[in-house]
């Protein structure tokens, strides 16, 4: 969106509104939820926070209708806003994504023209000011074919089964538990 609507520039036009500010909040709050999380090594909770802020960043899309506002020339300051309060609530969650999947967090923040906050910044909110995205933004994760992927198990794990024959699924001690009748 930022290289369709704003030449890929992504600066604070300075035109808020209530929707921003929710997402503005969320963004500072998931840092202290995180950190709490990580002092009682609940690092699933952690995780979810972190998830919980990229979702929040899409329902903003979804709220702020960023196609829309590029329609119109005299909401070209809004679009900035909401491109740049979008692009912050990303590096956050970069940033706190790092230490799980630092492979995924630096390409989000290369496709964003951002740096990973610090710890001790991510209390903040648009720190980065204006910067520059990537003009070829490639897919995190890609969608997999179901149909491929149960190939290549199959191919792994061939099953020894004659045709029509159960296999009993295996107990906790890894042996197998009797199927249900026997």
């Amino acid at each position: 969106m930022s290289n369709k609507y704003s030449g890929g520039i992504e600066r604070n036009g300075g035109v808020s509104e209530p929707v921003d500010e929710e997402l503005i909040a969320m963004t500072k709050q998931v840092p202290e939820a995180c950190e709490r999380a990580m002092e009682t090594l609940h690092v699933a909770d952690a995780l979810t926070e972190i998830w919980s802020l990229f979702k929040r960043c899409n329902k903003y899309i979804d709220e702020t209708m960023p196609w829309a506002l590029a329609k119109d020339p005299e909401k070209k300051d809004r679009l900035a806003t909401v491109l740049f309060n979008l692009r912050e609530g990303l590096t956050v969650g970069a940033s706190l994504l790092a230490p799980f999947l630092p492979d995924t967090a630096k390409k989000i923040t290369d496709q964003l023209g951002t740096e990973f906050y610090s710890f001790a910044e991510l209390g903040g909110f648009g720190l980065h000011g204006e910067t520059k995205v990537t003009e070829r933004p490639e897919q995190l994760f890609a969608r997999l074919d179901p149909a491929a992927v149960m190939k290549k198990v199959e191919e792994r794990f061939p099953e020894k089964r004659e045709e029509g024959e159960k296999s009993p699924s295996p107990g906790p001690t890894g042996h197998p538990l009797p199927c249900q009748g026997e």
